[in-house]
């Protein structure tokens, strides 16, 4: 018992020594994680953004101007994602399938032409330039009516459109054609021979009462 009383009064006695101890050496590992973290180089954080396409749209339209169809063709198809919300990319990628494919005498890119100037009027319905492509576009392909729907409303919105007396143009021949339309049908139906009257069938003799219980 007197070795543990012994043992028992030395660590009494040097009690703040060991923790003293103890603190020194918690600051010393908490300094020692401060200068790591300090020197240690910052942790590169790479953010992936989609590159804007190097041929923007004023470019394109240069091309276009310049009769570089194909290479402005190129340009709506690889940009589609870059520039899916504006108005005049869609209206751009419309008349320039339009010119090739009026160049090339192909009726294939017809359908996709109309969708892209619907596509432009979608997101921006007041799009003048746009509307008038549809209406010619339309026009061209014998749909007139719809063309000249279309027609009507950029008037309506626009009664100083430069293609003014261009649209009023169309809605007059369309209005000579109905004309030759009908009297085309009118002289059809006169050279046609009227057909003679028929005599309305007679109607049978009632049998008498003999003829039917004949033996």
């Amino acid at each position: 018992m007197l070795r543990f009383d012994r043992l028992r009064a030395l660590l009494a006695s040097r009690r703040r020594l060991v923790l003293a101890a103890g603190v020194a050496l918690a600051v010393l590992a908490g300094a020692s994680y401060g200068a790591w973290y300090l020197l240690s180089e910052p942790e590169t954080v790479v953010v992936r953004r989609r590159k804007a396409p190097s041929l923007t749209l004023e470019k394109a339209q240069a091309l276009y101007e310049d009769g570089r169809y194909e290479e402005a063709m190129d340009f709506c198809a690889r940009s589609r994602r870059h520039y899916k919300d504006d108005p005049a990319y869609w209206n751009f990628c419309g008349v320039t399938l339009r010119t090739i494919g009026h160049l090339e005498g192909s009726p294939d890119e017809r359908e996709e032409e109309l969708a892209a100037f619907e596509k432009a009027l979608t997101l921006s319905p007041d799009f003048g330039a746009a509307r008038l492509n549809l209406a010619n576009a339309l026009w061209e392909l014998g749909r007139t009516e719809e063309a000249l729907a279309q027609y009507r409303r950029v008037i309506a919105h626009d009664p100083d459109h430069p293609d003014y007396a261009g649209v009023l143009a169309r809605f007059s021949e369309e209005e000579r054609l109905r004309m030759l339309r009908e009297e085309a049908a009118a002289r059809k139906a006169a050279a046609a021979p009227n057909p003679q009257p028929q005599a309305p069938p007679q109607p049978d003799a009632e049998p008498r009462p003999v003829d039917m219980n004949e033996r």
